[in-house]
């Protein structure tokens, strides 16, 4: 967010948020769209080479994120990006698997692209050979399952679409929005179908996607990732502070940051902040833990990749709808805003305490949907099998 902020023009700074989420869909999208097609990678290709190869991708798309000159160019960098993490996402559990027993493994996060390349290129071996190794580049291709792929990225892009555009560009009722709805649950529809038809050699098997305990840690992902993503998006300035604290009541902490108003002190912000910080952080890798100790390590690659998708898809799915109830708010109070450099350029002193209040309004109201997704979290929470990490099913 921070870097993307440093890219936007000066006049558009501030309240353009059809610019900001646009981005942030961009690069989850991506992330969520090739998590299912890595997953099976790593199941019949070198692990070293697929993860190399994610990291070249990544590295790659740094340097174009870096040196774009325009907006266009930097969301282009971003999605080239997200290909590369989703690739790495998927690598970093296919790797662990193998080399550590699960008791042992660490929270691994590999944020230095570089040192891992190198890692992969001199200290990894690649497991022996599987039946999948054997598969002919036809069978591979097939294994992938591409039409499925077809179907679930234009189906996204249609979804994020139309929830960027109702109540903003468009209302909710007009026939672009409802077509893309429409668009959405049809491509949806085709490729749950498709899913069925290919069996295991689907992206997402359906004996995965019936696992309760897969379903369970997905509800539970996507809720937590989202709430701290739609704070984040929203108090782009103050994202770090709340997601290096802990807590374990995010409702409670949820519900506290609706009490924020412009005279809310600095103090207040870190504290609200610190504590949704530790509420999704002392629980985040639960999920992926469950989905290792209860899936048969055929299964975990697959099973982790329906974990990372709810990281990827939640926030790309609620932060849009974060816009569109911050946006209706803010215009049913304000008129002609385009931007807060606007607003600070055009009020008088004596409209400002009145506008900022309208801003406050329509922020708080946002974090009602960060208070319902924090309760949602409990049924993934009460859903998960409980079982120690010691323990692995055959």
């Amino acid at each position: 967010m921070s870097v993307l902020y440093s890219k936007l023009p000066t006049k558009h700074r501030g309240l353009d948020a059809n610019i900001v989420v646009t981005a942030s869909s961009a690069f989850r999208l991506c992330t969520c769209a090739f998590q299912f097609g890595f997953a099976k990678l790593y199941t019949f290709l070198s692990i070293k080479v697929a993860f190399v190869a994610s990291n070249v991708i990544f590295l790659v798309s740094l340097l174009l994120c870096a040196t774009a000159a325009s907006l266009p160019m930097f969301i282009f960098g971003r999605a080239v990006t997200s290909l590369g993490f989703a690739g790495e996402l998927a690598g970093c559990f296919a790797v662990t698997v193998q080399i550590l027993p699960l008791n042992q493994q660490p929270v691994i996060n590999l944020p230095i692209g570089t040192v891992s390349l190198a890692a992969m290129l001199f200290l990894f071996s690649d497991p022996e050979a599987t039946q999948e190794h054997d598969l002919t580049l036809t069978q591979k291709i097939r294994e992938l399952d591409l039409v499925s792929n077809c179907l679930f990225i234009p189906s996204l892009t249609a979804l994020f679409i139309a929830l960027s555009w109702a109540g903003t560009k468009y209302s909710w009722s007009d026939r672009k929005v409802i077509g893309l709805f429409i668009v959405f649950a049809v491509l949806l529809a085709a490729f749950i179908f498709n899913q069925y038809h290919y069996g295991d050699s689907a992206a997402i098997p359906f004996h995965i996607i019936k696992n309760y305990n897969v379903i369970a840690g997905f509800i539970f992902m996507t809720c937590t990732n989202s709430i701290t993503n739609i704070l984040e998006w929203a108090l782009a300035r103050y994202y770090a502070l709340f997601m290096i604290f802990a807590s374990i009541c995010m409702p409670v902490t949820a519900g506290l940051m609706i009490m924020y108003d412009p005279h809310t002190s600095l103090a207040q912000i870190i504290l609200y902040s610190g504590f949704a910080g530790i509420s999704g952080g002392i629980s985040f890798q639960g999920s992926q833990s469950a989905v290792q100790i209860l899936l048969s390590t055929a299964d975990v690659n697959l099973g982790i990749s329906v974990i990372l998708f709810g990281q990827s898809i939640g926030p790309a799915i609620f932060i849009a709808i974060a816009q569109v109830i911050f946006m209706n708010q803010l215009l049913s109070s304000l008129e002609d805003i385009h931007g807060l450099g606007d607003i600070m350029n055009e009020v008088t002193v004596q409209q400002l305490d009145t506008v900022l209040g309208a801003i406050n309004r329509s922020l708080t109201h946002t974090w009602y949907l960060t208070v319902a997704l924090a309760c949602t979290t409990i049924v993934g929470s009460l859903l998960v099998e409980w079982r120690s990490v010691k323990q692995k099913q055959s």
